[in-house]
């Protein structure tokens, strides 16, 4: 088992994890399982939010691939759930809306966790993978008696795994989940998330917005999951008055969720807060081209083949969390801070966000909604 390295900032808390892991290594002592059949039943593990299932679809058609006679179920919230519909290589779903992923409006889970241990028990799962590296998942895979459990101990829970996996820093988060499936003896290569949607449901979601299939949408993201992502109130007003303009041929979608006031003007339609997850999955399909924070609806256009411009904040490690579809631009500022993984920033003026733009973001759009990407 390689050494725990903890993602922590908290030096306290990499102090009081660590004597936990310590303690526990002495109690529990897993024995690692072989795989011994291309039958057995695998539980992916993705319990948070809409990007990060996203990424994690990238898993399932791997190890599919590489075991096709394996039956692969994936444990994943309500809205992850919407995501996954129609994935040919997933034989089962299990929904959970952890409480500490929740965001305000996104509903509760109609499971408590005594309910999920055994109804992932009842699933009699030979290999899990736990995809985000998170104590609360490492402990449901042992709770559930799972025989091989496989993942990182990057909050802890390192003793809990049969196969825990030394964490790389500073890569993509596709080389971590390429690490994760290489341990289960999945092949990596080509790594790539995917979405399904039918055109009937894309039909279907036009209709109910009076949407015309033939005509040119342009998908725009206002606000974001976490305010240090969000692009100031003015440089959104101002985005629209010139985009509305410039593309006078296509007509603006704000999609999304939020409550920022936003001024109607011709070529606009608010459609925020009106799309469940599956039906702005549809939606987006038929879009021309998407503007939006790095943030989970953005990336799933991009990963849908939608020539996308991400407003990328400082939040995140830039290369970690970078879009890798191939019509994709960003836009980004540079700044000291960046990395501080805060949900509200703590600087005058929020730079990283601030200093984006609306004509460098306008320039980006017209490059890849015009002339296409290279």
């Amino acid at each position: 088992m390689p050494p725990a390295r903890y993602v922590f900032k908290k030096k306290s808390l990499k102090l009081l994890i660590g004597a936990l892991d310590r303690i526990g290594a002495l109690l529990i002592r897993p024995k690692r399982e072989k795989l011994h059949d291309k039958k057995d039943t695998i539980l992916v593990v993705r319990l948070d939010h809409l990007g990060d299932v996203l990424l994690s679809t990238a898993a399932v058609s791997a190890i599919k691939k590489t075991l096709p006679r394996a039956r692969l179920i994936v444990l994943t919230s309500s809205q992850g759930q919407a995501l996954l519909k129609g994935n040919p290589h997933i034989d089962e779903t299990l929904a959970y809306d952890a409480p500490w992923f929740l965001r305000s409006g996104s509903g509760e889970s109609t499971l408590r966790w005594g309910g999920l241990v055994r109804a992932v028990r009842k699933l009699r799962v030979d290999i899990g993978l736990s995809l985000r590296g998170d104590l609360r998942e490492n402990f449901l895979l042992w709770q559930a008696q799972i025989p091989r459990r496989i993942g990182y101990g990057i909050t802890g829970g390192d003793f809990l795994l049969t196969d825990s996996i030394a964490y790389r820093e500073k890569v993509h988060e596709l080389d971590h989940l390429s690490d994760l499936l290489a341990a289960a003896g999945v092949a990596t290569e080509g790594l790539r998330p995917e979405v399904f949607v039918q055109d009937s449901e894309r039909r279907a979601v036009f209709d109910r917005f009076e949407l015309e299939i033939s005509k040119k949408y342009i998908g725009f993201q206002v606000e974001a999951g976490a305010p240090s992502k969000q692009w100031p109130q003015e440089h959104v007003e101002r985005f629209l008055d010139s985009a509305t303009c410039i593309f006078s041929d296509a007509v603006f979608l704000l999609l999304g969720k939020g409550s920022l006031r936003v001024a109607p003007r011709p070529g606009m339609i608010d459609l925020r807060n009106k799309t469940s997850v599956r039906e702005l999955a549809a939606l987006t399909s038929g879009l021309a081209a998407f503007v939006g924070p790095d943030s989970g609806p953005t990336h799933l256009a991009a990963w849908m083949g939608v020539p996308s411009v991400f407003l990328f904040s400082a939040t995140n490690e830039f290369d970690r969390w970078k879009p890798l579809a191939p019509r994709v631009a960003v836009v980004r500022s540079e700044v000291p801070c960046a990395g501080c993984q805060l949900t509200q920033c703590n600087r005058e003026g929020h730079p990283c966000m601030s200093r984006i733009e609306p004509e460098q973001v306008l320039s980006k759009l017209k490059e890849i909604a015009l002339k296409g990407c290279p």
